[in-house]
């Protein structure tokens, strides 16, 4: 349980602290939401929101479990590895979404379908 936590603060802080730097990168980037033109007029606003933020999560999550390796490896338990490896394909399956919205410059990503498919396999 110790373990468990000491890895949710460890991710926490990289996260606080990689999240500023990856932010100002993915706004020079241009990586921003589109906005459907046929949306409600008050949604408008949100268009170029920084998008591909989850990737912030996605280090934070792997640098946590290395620092736990060590701790693994002694008692044995290799359960967070099977965790860390669903999390990335979970992340892998954002990952591409978002880089669709962002290589087509428009609001759609992956169909529900495509995401549901993409998690299952």
């Amino acid at each position: 349980m110790l373990n468990t936590i000491m890895a949710a603060i460890v991710a926490f802080i990289v996260a606080v602290i990689i999240a500023p730097p990856i932010i100002k990168e993915i706004k020079k980037l241009k990586f921003g939401q589109k906005i459907l033109e046929d949306g409600p007029i008050w949604h408008a606003k949100k268009e170029n929101t920084p998008t591909m933020g989850g990737v912030i999560f996605v280090i934070a999550v792997i640098l946590a479990v290395a620092a736990q390796v060590p701790a693994m490896v002694r008692m044995g338990d290799f359960k967070p590895l099977l965790m860390l490896g669903v999390s990335l394909v979970f992340g892998a399956v954002g990952f591409i979404d978002d880089w669709t919205k962002v290589k087509h410059k428009r609001n759609k990503g992956l169909t529900a379908i495509q995401k549901l498919l993409l998690q299952i396999i």
